[in-house]
């Protein structure tokens, strides 16, 4: 909000956030039972869901905002009248195919986004008022070839290593 804040602000906006959120899931908890657990969990993966075009697109094309904020849009809404509505396709344990509603946003958040590009796609060498803003705070996108770039001096763990933590996340189980 503040551009100009002093890092100590930050910090201390940051605290202030962190303390918020406990107290508000600690209260939250108290008051959710083991049924509406999973439909919480479900809206929160949806909900997560939804960055994954902005992400995925952003970081390996150049698809503009345009798309990704009409997609998230897209995707949310799908979401919300998907949610309520019992849809024999997206009902666990049915005889047909089930098909969960947060893909089916996803999915919506994707089409959006390509049909956003393919119909609307703008001028590449005009970005918006806040694209710039962003370019001029942040810098120039992060590429693929600038994170190889960045990683260059550092190295993957060792194979052993690996193994022992996947085998270790599967005993977890």
């Amino acid at each position: 909000v503040n551009p100009e804040a002093k890092p100590s602000q930050v910090v201390r906006l940051g605290e202030i956030n962190s303390v918020v959120m406990a107290i508000t899931a600690g209260v939250g908890g108290l008051l959710i039972s083991v049924s509406t657990f999973g439909h919480l969990i479900t809206i929160q993966n949806g909900l997560l869901m939804q960055l994954l075009p902005a992400y995925v697109l952003g970081l390996f094309t150049g698809v503009r905002e345009r798309g990704i904020v009409f997609g998230i849009i897209a995707g949310v809404a799908t979401l919300a009248v998907l949610l309520p509505l019992e849809l024999p396709w997206a009902r666990e344990g049915s005889s047909s195919a089930y098909v969960p509603k947060v893909n089916i946003s996803v999915a919506a958040n994707f089409l959006v986004v390509g049909l956003c590009e393919a119909l609307f796609p703008g001028a590449a060498e005009r970005p918006s008022s806040f694209a710039e803003a962003m370019r001029e705070r942040f810098g120039d996108h992060l590429r693929p070839s600038t994170i190889r770039g960045i990683m260059r001096s550092t190295r993957e763990p060792h194979v052993c290593l690996l193994l022992l933590m996947g085998l270790l996340l599967a005993l977890s189980v």
